[in-house]
């Protein structure tokens, strides 16, 4: 893929902090990171009533 991903902290949460390098920065990787914040937003943060599996 593209950038690079560091482990970082948030709210006492691990998380991946994803970062561009300057030629990486494509209309066509933007949309594909935006496609997968997309994805993600829906897949973690699921109403208690559903399950994810």
């Amino acid at each position: 893929f593209f950038g690079e991903v560091f482990r970082g902290i948030w709210n006492g949460t691990d998380v991946a902090i994803k970062v561009f390098l300057e030629q990486d920065l494509t209309t066509e990787n933007m949309e594909d990171f935006c496609n997968e914040i997309y994805i993600l937003r829906f897949s973690l943060f699921q109403p208690p009533s559903t399950s994810k599996w």
